[in-house]
């Protein structure tokens, strides 16, 4: 046996413990970067300059605040825009918060910042292109400004009466349809904080020019559907369609933000006139959490730790015959501010009927779909068609590999301090080879840097690793590891921990690089190689971008 052969296989046996002297050059021989020479100064500054664990953000709220969603009833055509069929319906409903916490809860109206909000979205459930059930969301408002508790008893014993500037512990808060889409109470969405529940007058579309937090904007010349729930009539005409109606309370130092969100089931028909909207009563009681989770196989959700707000996804899989499997994603942003820009996934080797659909009919901000080796990727193509909170993207596709465990990788658009990026468990597409997508990148000016494996890992057998997307002629290092025991760094996440030393090669001028190796015999099957590279780029939160991490299984 060689004596690089030797080396890794004592490797394996000890446990990134063995006594190799030269792991760079040893890795250089198996991996084919056998011009490799760098000095270990070098080596380290590249350690330490990657390996810097960044800061991570703390939890939002310092009180014992605990607005809940109560209740959501009397679904209410408010208006209807254009003529039927092409026209466009204006959705309220009866929204009740409770205020389950021990503190009482402010309720004081907008110039001030001290007040709930309450936002409506609509789903639809029904088969898409080829006849596969899919969930989309079909309409969003802006936020509702509350201004008034009312103090009533819908939600227990309520013994502090309507205290009109503050919901007392205990007691309830119904805002009715009429109410809830008055134009003069709504303004923007993205001027909340899904994470902390806050909102500011300056420079609000309240409070217009100058900015000074005197409000100037009356909402008087709001047209009919705007800012209010709107959905097109085309959304409502699909026979056999499930539709379901949610609301969101917001509101600052909340305590226990997860029974702040709900949905019910409701029903639309049109009498020649208008529309008629009703919330069955048999069977259709308010349900606690996103709608997202009402449908599909399966579900997982991730938080930027320690939360930094929250997403959510739902999957249908139809094993179609022929080997083939279609796969329905829905995906959610629960609360996460910083926006999600791109979702990633395993694929299969054949890929067919590629679909997305965000429900909002604009096509101008439609996310685009691409492939790059074993992975799939939808991309927003500009910051405005990211997801804000509680907007869903629905994408599907088709594809031979069959559903088994896997991890879906979500972008954040504007990463904050719980980093860039999140993986959520989920049933998707299994490869079933020897290289699996472990996610985890870290992007940089034109993206996340992408690392895909190709060969079955058998000994003796031509393998390959392939970087894309990276800064082009730029210092990079190959981590590698025969364990994971993730590290965090620099917004990021470093897989391959323990590494060895880091194998330093330049990116070309397209942002790849290519190695090419030959697996050595005498692996025990089972071994786990773990790959990740890290790029120089100046667009990069900490200056050092991160590919996706690879993980190779020896058969």
């Amino acid at each position: 046996m060689s004596a690089s052969k030797t080396c890794l296989a004592s490797v394996v046996a000890e446990g990134l413990r063995a006594s190799c002297r030269d792991h760079s050059k040893f890795l250089g021989l198996v991996l084919g970067a056998r011009n490799v020479s760098t000095q270990r100064a070098v080596q380290a500054a590249l350690l330490l300059s990657v390996l810097t664990p960044g800061v991570r953000a703390g939890p939002a709220g310092d009180g014992p605040i605990d607005l809940a969603l109560g209740g959501l009833s009397g679904p209410t055509a408010l208006a209807h825009e254009g003529g039927f069929p092409d026209g466009t319906l204006a959705l309220s409903a009866q929204v009740t918060l409770c205020n389950l916490g021990a503190d009482a809860v402010p309720f004081e109206a907008a110039m001030s910042p001290d007040h709930p909000g309450v936002a409506l979205q609509l789903y639809r459930v029904a088969s898409g292109p080829g006849g596969h059930e899919r969930l989309v969301q079909v309409g969003t408002s802006w936020v509702h400004h509350r201004f008034a508790a009312l103090g009533q008893s819908f939600c227990g014993s309520c013994s502090g009466g309507p205290g009109l500037s503050a919901l007392q512990p205990g007691c309830s808060d119904a805002v009715s349809a009429s109410v809830l889409g008055d134009a003069f109470w709504l303004g923007p969405r993205q001027e909340w904080s899904a994470f902390t529940g806050s909102w500011s007058c300056l420079g609000s579309f309240f409070d217009g020019l100058p900015a000074d937090c005197v409000r100037d904007e009356d909402g008087g010349g709001t047209a009919p559907t705007e800012a209010r729930l709107a959905i097109d009539d085309q959304e409502l005409l699909l026979a056999g369609a499930t539709y379901w109606l949610e609301a969101l309370a917001l509101t600052a130092n909340e305590a226990s933000p997860f029974d702040n969100l709900g949905s019910r089931a409701v029903q639309f028909s049109w009498n020649g006139a208008s529309w008629s909207v009703q919330a069955p009563s048999a069977g259709n009681a308010l349900v606690s959490g996103p709608a997202v989770l009402r449908w599909g196989d399966d579900s997982g959700s991730a938080d930027l730790n320690p939360h930094d707000g929250e997403v959510v996804a739902s999957i249908d899989v139809t094993d179609l015959g022929a080997g083939l499997w279609r796969y329905e994603l829905a995906f959610f942003n629960r609360s996460l501010d910083g926006g999600i820009d791109r979702l990633d996934l395993p694929r299969g080797a054949v890929l067919l009927d590629v679909t997305s659909a965000d429900g909002d009919g604009d096509p101008s901000n439609d996310w685009t779909a691409s492939s790059n080796g074993s992975t799939l990727r939808w991309q927003a193509p500009n910051a405005g068609a990211a997801l804000a909170f509680c907007e869903l993207m629905s994408v599907g596709f088709t594809t031979d590999a069959a559903p088994g465990p896997g991890e879906l990788v979500a972008g954040v658009m504007s990463p904050g301090l719980g980093g860039g990026q999140l993986e959520l468990p989920l049933t998707l597409p299994d490869h079933g080879g020897a290289f699996s997508d472990q996610g985890c990148a870290l992007p940089g000016l034109a993206g996340a840097p992408w690392l895909a494996g190709s060969g079955d890992l058998s000994a003796g057998s031509a393998q390959a690793i392939a970087l894309v997307n990276a800064s082009p002629l730029s210092l990079a290092g190959l981590f590698v590891s025969l364990s994971s025991t993730p590290v965090p760094f620099k917004g990021g996440t470093l897989k391959p921990f323990p590494p060895f030393d880091p194998i330093l090669l330049p990116t070309d001028g397209a942002g790849e690089i290519t190695l090419p190796f030959v697996m050595p015999a005498g692996v025990p099957t089972g071994t786990q190689l773990w790959l990740q590279w890290a790029v120089q780029d100046g667009g990069a939160v900490k200056g050092v971008a991160l590919s996706n991490a690879l993980r190779g299984l020896t058969p």
